[in-house]
């Protein structure tokens, strides 16, 4: 979680520096709204580590699959709420995510790729839904959408770093210590289920 703490610290120093005084701060001020948006919530912290987790499970060509996957259906839910179709359980489906992918780590052996995918493509929807329903009033859509995209790019990439790094430092006992990452991730969940 120390790249995690960096990234959000940075943000934070980034959204707290002083006012900007020059014309094109809206642009400035909406790509650090979504900079920091998917890094100051943990429930979708959790969800994008535990796909870049998850893609390191997959074999080939299809570890690849899942972050482009996730972040051009977080697009597509974006895009959907955007349109005035309000997409339901937006906050569920968020934890839903971050308890049954924590899960399907945790199981260790692979799902079927479609089910995979399916489930991560799903989840996906709704994240995307509600980086757009939070984006601030005054931000411009483009410009804040290029800032989540950055930052649950970063978040993956962070997951899977931690699933390609865990074998080369832990040896036999990687794969051991990639599940239990996923079990907590899935009781972290469901912590913030019942909160």
């Amino acid at each position: 979680m120390k790249p995690t703490l960096f990234i959000s610290s940075a943000f934070i120093t980034l959204a707290a520096s002083p006012a900007f005084a020059h014309t094109g701060h809206t642009e400035a001020s909406s790509l650090v709204s979504g900079l920091m948006h998917p890094v100051i919530g943990l429930d979708h912290v959790l969800a994008l580590i535990a796909v870049g987790l998850l893609a390191t499970q997959m074999r080939g060509k299809s570890r690849m699959v899942l972050p482009v996957l996730f972040v051009t259906m977080m697009i597509a839910g974006a895009a959907i709420t955007s349109s005035a179709f309000a997409i339901p359980f937006v906050e569920q489906g968020i934890l839903g995510s971050v308890i049954i992918l924590g899960a399907v780590i945790a199981r260790g052996d692979r799902l079927p790729t479609s089910i995979t995918t399916s489930l991560v493509g799903f989840f996906a929807l709704f994240h995307g839904a509600a980086h757009f329903v939070e984006m601030p009033a005054n931000a411009t859509t483009m410009t804040y959408g290029i800032g989540f995209l950055i930052a649950s790019l970063a978040l993956i990439s962070a997951g899977s770093l931690l699933g390609l790094v865990a074998p080369k430092l832990l040896g036999k006992v990687a794969s051991t210590s990639v599940r239990i990452a996923g079990a907590a991730v899935s009781f972290a969940g469901l912590g913030l289920a019942i909160s």
